[in-house]
């Protein structure tokens, strides 16, 4: 049976797996999990074909956030507009 070391990765170890994936692709990743399941022989390929979170759900949730406050930052806009305009709130910056 293997022993597994479960180290927090340095941030110059993080930033080579994101080269090697983004040189080599995902496919490597995936196949050498599949090495690391034969090894053990334990009959877990299910688990070695998960791939872990990709940049892609990175993006869609960066993405996500982008959204949703910039839809408050024009809403407030919208709001500061509507009341500056019907003499409900009087701005005098200059």
């Amino acid at each position: 049976m293997a022993i597994h070391q479960t180290k927090k990765q340095s941030d110059l170890e993080k930033r080579l797996q994101l080269l090697r994936r983004q040189v080599y692709g995902q496919e490597s990743v995936a196949s050498s999990k599949y090495y690391v399941a034969r090894e053990d022989k334990k009959n877990s390929l299910t688990s070695s074909f998960q791939l872990p979170a990709t940049d892609i759900s990175y993006l869609h949730q960066d993405l996500l956030k982008i959204l949703i406050f910039s839809l408050f930052a024009i809403g407030a806009q919208v709001i500061l507009f509507f009341l500056s305009k019907n003499h409900i709130l009087n701005l005098n910056l200059f």
